[in-house]
């Protein structure tokens, strides 16, 4: 199932527990990276175990697919969910996925991270039409939504800044979401939590 733009954010915090896996797909290497680490700590409960979590390399799968079947069977380390990690998959993957009944592995999620997919993907239109399985675009951020990311972090960090300097503050960063995190970091640091 494909979520829409207007309601990403609000999914990645209430994500179906009949969710298999999600595709993050687009430009914006940054976002993919902070949505993924979102999803973890979603499936974990707010608390990252890393020997519950399995990264493959997708060239490895094509080879052998049986890499991928064993994965999923298998059982997690930390006896709760078993999350598999794969990046950069081509269509080729779309066929293996196929096998995969995906309602017999609810403690199984699989997050497949990709640059740019055209609608024509066969890999993309899986993950669309499939009801365990969701797309998430991950385009480049507008200075709408750097702006709302500034305000969403430093209110987190329990800081309180004019819009007019957000604003400045916006312009001055680039469309990449995980590297107006660290710059962001960067500023509340300098500023300190007591401003």
């Amino acid at each position: 199932m494909k979520i829409p733009q207007n309601q990403i954010e609000s999914f990645l915090t209430k994500v179906p527990e009949k969710c298999f896996g999600i595709l993050l797909y687009g430009p914006n290497r940054g976002l993919s990276s902070i949505r993924s680490t979102d999803l973890k700590s979603f499936w974990m409960d707010g608390s990252i175990d890393p020997f519950a979590i399995k990264i493959i390399e997708s060239n490895s799968i094509i080879r052998n697919p049986q890499i991928l079947y064993d994965a999923v069977s298998g059982l997690s380390l930390s006896n709760g969910k078993n999350i598999i990690h794969i990046k950069n998959c081509s269509d080729k993957f779309t066929k293996i996925l196929k096998d995969i009944n995906f309602s017999n592995f609810p403690d199984v999620k699989l997050i497949i991270e990709n640059d740019s997919m055209t609608p024509r993907s066969s890999l993309r239109k899986f993950f669309e039409d499939n009801n365990f399985l969701f797309s998430i675009p991950c385009y480049e951020d507008t200075i709408g939504d750097i702006r709302s990311f500034v305000e969403k972090i430093l209110s987190s960090e329990g800081l309180s800044i004019e819009n007019q300097l957000i604003s400045e503050i916006s312009e001055y960063l680039s469309t990449d979401r995980l590297i107006n995190l660290q710059e962001i970091r960067k500023l509340i640091s300098f500023l300190g939590t007591d401003s």
